[in-house]
Order: C-alpha cells, then sequence, then structure tokens
C-alpha cells in the first residue's frame, strides 16, 4: 500500500481503527509509517485526522502542543534522573529509558545498580532495547509507555500457548520434536513465561523482531504469539535433537538467536501468521 492509499486510510471522515489494525498485520511498515501507526493503536494521539499532513511534531498547532508535552516529560524525567545522580554518562538511551519508566511509575527507590539487577528492570530492558534503536523512533519514552500499557492489557493466556504448541507440533513435520520434548521431560520446561514478558525481546534481535511487534498491535495477537513460540522451537530443532539433558535442552531454547537467525525466523512467522 502506498502513501496516498495509507493518508485515505487515515482519513477523519472514514476512519476506523480496526482498518489501521489490519494495515499493521498485513502490511511491512517503514521507519517514518511505524511511529504514525503506532502512536494511533497505542492511543497517543486523538485523531488520525492531525497526522495526515506534515511531520508528526508540526501537524497542527493542537498535536504541537501535545508533542511539546511529552518532550517536556521526557526531559523533565532525564534531568531528575541526572539531578539526582542517577544517570550515568555512559548508559544507553534503553537504560536511560528504563530509569525513567521506573521513576514516573514511583519504583525508582534503591540504588541504581540494585534496581536495575530486579527482574523487571531487566525485562523492561529487553523491550527498551528494541524500541531505543537508532532512528526507529523520535518520541520512544512515550511509545515505551503506550506500548508496556498496551501489552498488559492483552488478553493471552501462557497455558493457552503452551497446549496449542503441544497440538500444532503433533500435527506438523515436527512430530518427532514433540516425541523428544516429551520423553525428555522438557515440554513443561519450555520458557514460554519468559518468552511472553518479553514479547520476545532479549531472545530475537532487536533489528527483527519489531516486525512481529508491528502485528502485535495489530489483529490476533494470540495466534501471532502461538506462531512465534513454535518457530522459535523449531528453529532449534537440530539442537535441541542432539541432546537428552533437560537443563541443557532448556539452555538451547533460552539462548538468543543471532541477526540472521533472527530475520529468517521473523520472515517464517509473518508469513505463517498470515496463512493460518
Amino acid at each position: 500500500m502506498d502513501s496516498k492509499a495509507l493518508e485515505h486510510l487515515l482519513d477523519d471522515d472514514k476512519f476506523d481503527i480496526t482498518r489501521v489494525a489490519q494495515y499493521v498485520t498485513r502490511l511491512p511498515l517503514t521507519n517514518a509509517n511505524r511511529e504514525r501507526l503506532w502512536m494511533i493503536l497505542l492511543g497517543l494521539v486523538p485523531s488520525p485526522s492531525v497526522l495526515q499532513k506534515n511531520s508528526l511534531q508540526t501537524a497542527c498547532p493542537k498535536m504541537g502542543y501535545i508533542f511539546n508535552q511529552r518532550r517536556r516529560l521526557t526531559w523533565t524525567l532525564e534531568r531528575g534522573l541526572l539531578i539526582c545522580g542517577v544517570l550515568k554518562p555512559d548508559y544507553s538511551r534503553a537504560t536511560t529509558l528504563v530509569l525513567m519508566y521506573l521513576l514516573f511509575n514511583g519504583k525508582l527507590k534503591s540504588s541504581t545498580e540494585d534496581i536495575l539487577q530486579t527482574e523487571e528492570a531487566r525485562n523492561l530492558l529487553a523491550i527498551a532495547q528494541v524500541l531505543a534503536v537508532e532512528g526507529r523512533f523520535t518520541f520512544d519514552f512515550s511509545i515505551l509507555t503506550g506500548f508496556l500499557k498496551f501489552v498488559r492489557n492483552l488478553q493471552i493466556s501462557e497455558n493457552s500457548i503452551r497446549e496449542s504448541v503441544k497440538v500444532h507440533l503433533n500435527n506438523s513435520e515436527d512430530s518427532d520434536l514433540l516425541r523428544h520434548l516429551t520423553t525428555t521431560g522438557v515440554l513443561s520446561m519450555i520458557p514460554i513465561d519468559k518468552w511472553l514478558k518479553t514479547w520476545f525481546a532479549g531472545f530475537i534481535h532487536e533489528t527483527a523482531i519489531i516486525a512481529i511487534w508491528d502485528r502485535l498491535l495489530g489483529t490476533n495477537p494470540e495466534r501471532l504469539m502461538l506462531c512465534t513460540c513454535v518457530k522459535f522451537i523449531t528453529t532449534k530443532k537440530d539442537e535441541i535433537m542432539k541432546e537428552n539433558k533437560p537443563q541443557i535442552i532448556q539452555k538451547i531454547l533460552e539462548k538468543p538467536l543471532n541477526e540472521k537467525e533472527s530475520e529468517s525466523l521473523v520472515e517464517e512467522v509473518v508469513d505463517t501468521y498470515l496463512a493460518f
């Protein structure tokens, strides 16, 4: 879909949020369109009509005010972290975003070193590293807060995903993998809980996983996560089939994919998801 078709989709007189969700589900996004559409789907902008022309910052005076307020909040939080001596010059943008988020939510109560070692902070950091990729988002803190609120409201059942993974593997050419996982006792140990806590951030490379997250904001996110879980497991099939020790197999399933592996996996996930 070209830019003119996208403008037509976002036309205020015909605007339908369902159509926008279908758009991000079925079509790849450029960085420019991604921020625009994410902010609509995450509820960070009040109306699509103000985004039809020009940049996000200059679409209209009302929108300019909204973005100035977002920019001011970001500046205030960063300034607060600096004054408190929490923010260090060598911290990455992702770490800064995590500290800003914790401060904003009243959770920055212990030393920086201690807080960053908590499970919540580690999971947040994995997510923030995806959103903080250079050139991806201008309003990265707003996107982070909106994304976290969005995924918290998703009704995705870990148990349902786990059972569906079994069914899918059993009904595919990977039934031998299912038998091996069952025989070794690993089936119940597949780290689906860890994958879903970060939406696969930290497991799939940050340059590739954004294409999955685009569709997470679209339609049927549980089906998307099922496809991702299955493909992540089958991608490691050769390694898994060589091992019989549960602890080693579990480590294989928790090992992150490199960039090339991630790009290949994401392509397969998207194809499977759209064909489901």
